[in-house]
């Protein structure tokens, strides 16, 4: 059954190619009388791989072992065995890595993902030929996050490898808390997060195409919501020969603005002859920079600081009275709006 096996992926890697051969011509007609039926084809030219007699060259471009010299005819399992060693000489196609469903949720800068990409990265590497595939079943020893022991399988007919990638004991709730960037050490603690996320995600989903316009156009609108609705009392009116009914009901909106908020310090670094107190020179990596360190904090800091400043400075009678003026155009439809700033 095995050595079936050996012949159907042989004759699935080379894909129709022949292999080449290159030894005298008793050991060619050796190997074609055992390939004959098994669908594998030989040629004295060019091929996919390369078997080579003894004292002969391997082709340093093909895939190629070195058999002995053989003039009788071969036992199906021994040509069988010398497929088995070409299909391990052949060139790793991909590297598959099997993670648990859960993990694949994770983002790629989590601890866990990060370790795992950096090992099998470094480990790929040294990986060349089907035959180096079993350095990579201890590629995560010494892991923090996975069990240092993996299951490889090799499937030679297509030169795939699948690394099946175990997380360690307890460490589920480690990557959890290290996601939702809090604490969640055991299950109660996990429904405690999932039912404040839900809540959280309910209340977003409620102003996140609000958000998305300001963004874009820089402003956006939540509409009424019907559980904020303060409906009254219906009201029967008389207008002529005519009955109707009058329908009041008050909800608030929130209408979010985007103001686009300039900011610019100068701190003094240094005297007017000196250098910039050690600042990059201008024309240097623009990050290096913005991240250079000044009394204690980065520039980006100190920027940032002042924007956040000037984004708050707007005083309390100036946000009412805005409000106010919002409110009116919306319910008194008034397009017309004019602004004076003292």
């Amino acid at each position: 059954m095995e050595t079936e096996k050996i012949i159907s992926d042989t004759a699935a890697r080379c894909a129709g190619s022949p292999i080449a051969v290159y030894g005298g011509e008793q050991f060619f007609a050796s190997l074609s009388r055992a390939a004959e039926g098994t669908g594998i084809a030989l040629s004295r030219g060019e091929g996919c791989a390369a078997i080579v007699e003894e004292g002969e060259e391997c082709p340093p471009e093909l895939p190629c072992i070195v058999v002995p010299p053989h003039e009788g005819d071969l036992a199906r399992e021994q040509f069988a065995g010398m497929l088995k060693d070409l299909l391990f000489a052949f060139p790793v196609a991909a590297i598959d890595v099997v993670v648990p469903g859960w993990v694949r949720s994770l983002p790629a800068d989590n601890s866990a993902v990060s370790e795992l990409v950096e090992r099998v990265l470094s480990r790929s590497r040294e990986v060349k030929s089907m035959s180096d595939c079993a350095a990579l079943a201890s590629a995560l020893e010494g892991c923090e996050g996975w069990e240092g022991e993996c299951a490889l399988d090799l499937s030679l007919s297509d030169g795939r490898a699948t690394l099946r990638a175990n997380i360690r004991d307890g460490a589920f709730f480690d990557l959890l808390s290290e996601t939702a960037g809090e604490d969640i050490a055991d299950e109660g603690a996990l429904m405690s997060f999932a039912v404040s996320a839900a809540q959280a995600r309910r209340e977003y989903s409620r102003i996140r195409g609000a958000f998305e316009s300001a963004r874009a156009t820089g402003y956006g609108i939540v509409p009424p919501d019907d559980g904020e609705m303060k409906l009254e009392k219906p009201e029967v009116i008389r207008r002529g020969g005519g009955t109707g009914v009058k329908l009041k009901a008050a909800a608030p909106s929130y209408h979010i603005i985007r103001v686009d908020v300039d900011g610019e310090v100068s701190p003094i670094l240094g005297q007017t002859d000196g250098g910039a107190g050690g600042l990059p020179a201008a024309g240097e990596d623009m990050d290096e920079m913005w991240n250079a360190n000044i009394f204690g904090r980065t520039l980006r800091d100190v920027v940032k600081e002042n924007l956040a400043g000037r984004a708050g400075g707007m005083q309390e009678e100036v946000r009412s009275k805005l409000r106010r003026a919002i409110t009116r155009i919306v319910n008194e439809g008034k397009g017309g709006v004019i602004c004076i700033l003292l």
